[in-house]
């Protein structure tokens, strides 16, 4: 008999089958639910080891033994008809089979492209008729992957990693990627991809899931058509943490090799930022919340710790240095001005010298300098802005710093851009909205204020109702203040007190004066009391504690403020920001000139006058 026939007789072959699907199964059924229970990724290793260990000694039993009527026996002592008996089971033979065949097609499902194009060949993605052709043709936008590990703190871990294959993609010659910000505000929304695709104006979106448990990652990433949400790739990395940028690496040429036939052959490599992963982990975190302006002093945190570990890590001193930067004007309690602006210069510094041209690191550059009013700030920004392709940050800080310059028309063309880079920011939509006010188109205006308001950004809402209130609108105004009455301003105490105010302005010493620390008091300009403003703003000047330039020169520009910009007081406020320093080098702002006064200084509006 030969050796063929004789594993047959003995039943090996089927005891390899029902071995395998078995612990398959099990393997599957451990995979899934262990991380669930909390319990560690070894305990699933385990498992498999314990299965492959016990496969060779399932194949000798089989062999050596048989299971009959009267018990378990061994195959030599049986007589061959019983032996032979016993081998039959051709019902059991095709249950095996069939679980063979399940197990493969489950494992090719998960592991191999989906869809129905041809496995061999790319996918299609160049005819798509006319809506299909050409920038949007090979345009992708990357959602912020799904925390799939017990721990909710991983969040973070798993919006960094989107985050930073985005950024690689967005290095891509030909490819254009939508803007980080904007891809990810339709984070747990469940909106669904065609739409999301039509808003952000792609065609492709990459999504996934990250599970990560003590030094082990499993990252699910799969590429969507929008226009047919179809997937054209999709795999699973199961990784230790120390291949994560191989992984990032890896993600990045699988979505260029799909879109091969739209973008020609594309190079994409991976320099580790960091080879300390503690602090690579501590970076993301704080990445995410300086992105998300919350938890400031936790951000920080992260941030400093990661510099401290790897004084080389260049991204962390870039965002070390931005949160540093902006985390008064969120927090002016827990933040002193003065102290996070000398940081923030110190911090630029050790970017400056290992990421020169990063957009970031010339964003901030042109913000400190335009805090000085050097005009050269404003070159930074624009530069930064240029550099910057799928942030709108340095763009939108560029447009901020010429409309709070007094340079409107310049601001509104630059935000109109941030806008349409980075359309679900509401910050973009707010100050375009105050510069087309500034500029007289309020009917636009007043859009860009709403659209802002209905992506969580209210303060476009709040100089709106500063504007109708001071040339007698109150109605309207009080109308746009109802809408911030919401539970998620986070000034609505200070809304609260303006509309006591407007409804009785002799209830405004006793309710105001809590309001207006830390920021403009533009509440007395929507009462008509315009004095009570500079005042204050005189007073902060002399004293040197004005800050936060956008906020106190924001209403200084709306079409009713005529007063205010050509009061002497004002012009002292302005020096004390360094604005006229930034005026006599770059010229006064369009309709202006400054005038000499015996009281003072002051400018000269008649252009601007409405």
């Amino acid at each position: 008999m030969s050796l063929f026939a004789e594993l047959r007789r003995r039943n090996v072959f089927r005891v390899g089958g029902a071995y395998a699907v078995v612990a398959w199964l099990l393997i599957e059924v451990s995979d899934t639910v262990f991380p669930r229970l909390g319990l560690p990724d070894w305990t699933v290793t385990f498992v498999i080891a314990v299965l492959a260990l016990g496969f060779p000694v399932a194949l000798f039993m089989a062999w050596a033994f048989e299971l009959t009527p009267e018990g378990i026996k061994r195959t030599d002592d049986l007589p061959a008809d019983e032996a032979a008996a016993a081998g039959r089971g051709r019902g059991l033979d095709w249950l095996i089979v069939l679980g063979l065949v399940v197990a493969i097609a489950f494992m090719a499902a998960e592991r191999l492209p989906l869809g129905s194009r041809d496995a061999a060949s790319p996918p299609s993605v160049a005819a798509v008729g006319a809506e299909g052709s050409g920038e949007k043709n090979s345009s992708i936008a990357v959602l912020a992957f799904d925390n799939m590990s017990p721990d909710p703190e991983n969040a973070y871990f798993a919006e960094g990693i989107s985050e930073e294959i985005l950024n690689i993609l967005a290095g891509v010659e030909g490819l254009h990627v939508a803007s980080r910000t904007s891809a990810f505000s339709f984070r747990g929304k469940g909106v669904p991809i065609p739409q999301i695709a039509s808003e952000l104006n792609v065609l492709h979106v990459l999504e996934g899931s990250v599970r990560k448990q003590g030094n082990r990652v499993r990252i699910t990433a799969q590429l969507i058509r929008a226009d047919t949400d179809g997937h054209l790739w999709s795999q699973t990395y199961d990784r230790d943490l120390v291949d994560i940028f191989k992984v990032q690496e890896e993600i990045a040429r699988a979505i260029t090799g799909a879109l091969e036939e739209v973008l020609g052959t594309r190079r994409v490599s991976v320099n580790a930022a960091t080879a300390d992963l503690d602090a690579y982990e501590r970076f993301l975190r704080g990445r995410a919340l300086f992105h998300q302006r919350r938890d400031l002093g936790q951000a920080i945190a992260d941030l400093s710790l990661a510099v401290e570990q790897d004084p080389g890590f260049g991204e962390a001193w870039v965002y070390l240095a931005a949160t540093k930067y902006v985390a008064p004007g969120y927090d002016v309690e827990a933040f002193d001005q003065d102290d996070m602006y000398r940081a923030a210069q110190v911090d630029v510094e050790r970017a400056r010298a290992l990421l020169p041209d990063h957009p970031m690191v010339l964003g901030l550059q042109g913000m400190l300098l335009s805090d000085e009013g050097k005009a050269e700030g404003l070159d930074f920004l624009r530069r930064a802005s240029e550099l910057s392709l799928q942030d709108s940050t340095p763009t939108m800080w560029h447009g901020l710093v010429l409309y709070v310059s007094g340079y409107a028309e310049e601001a509104m063309a630059v935000l109109e851009r941030a806008s349409e880079m980075d359309p679900m920011v509401g910050i973009n939509h707010g100050y375009l909205g105050m510069a087309r006010l500034a500029v007289g188109r309020e009917v636009e205006a007043e859009a860009s204020f709403r659209r802002a308001f209905e992506l969580g950004w209210g303060a476009g809402l709040w100089v709106y109702a500063v504007e109708l209130a001071s040339r007698g609108e109150r109605d309207r105004a009080l109308a746009l203040l109802q809408n911030l009455m919401v539970d998620a301003n986070p000034y609505q105490e200070s809304t609260a007190a303006f509309i006591v105010a407007l409804r009785d302005p002799a209830k405004a010493d006793s309710v105001l004066d809590a309001g207006i620390r830390g920021r403009p008091p533009e509440e007395w300009l929507a009462l008509g009391m315009p004095d009570r403003y500079l005042d204050l703003l005189h007073e902060m000047a002399v004293s040197g504690q004005l800050y936060n330039q956008p906020g106190w020169l924001r209403s200084a520009w709306l079409p009713s403020a005529s007063a205010v910009r050509e009061d002497p007081r004002f012009f002292v406020a302005a020096e004390s920001l360094g604005m006229i320093k930034l005026w006599e080098a770059r010229g006064y702002p369009p309709g202006c000139r400054r005038m000499a006064l015996p009281t003072g200084d002051r400018l000269d509006c008649p252009g601007m006058r409405p």
